[in-house]
């Protein structure tokens, strides 16, 4: 026994709006599952350090990703008391 489809062109043009609309909710379904599979296993610091050096002189430059605010100290030892005042 053979599965019989149709394929006049009354059946194509109601047909063709389903699996394009099908066809992008696939898409879509999959960029979401693919963003949260990788928000899941990225790490993302709240914050960033960066330690410069400029003519000698070493600077770390702090990003806090959660407020947004940028900072730049002179020594490790400012940096380890900023942190320590901030996430108590």
């Amino acid at each position: 026994m053979q599965a019989y489809l149709s394929t006049s062109p009354r059946t194509t043009a109601l047909l063709t709006p389903l699996l394009t609309f099908g066809s992008l909710l696939k898409q879509q379904l999959r960029e979401l599952g693919e963003h949260v599979c990788h928000s899941l296993t990225t790490t993302q610091e709240a914050v960033q350090i960066r330690q410069q050096q400029c003519h000698s002189m070493t600077t770390w430059m702090v990003y806090d990703r959660i407020t947004e605010e940028r900072q730049q100290f002179t020594s490790e030892a400012a940096v380890h008391e900023w942190l320590n005042q901030r996430y108590r």
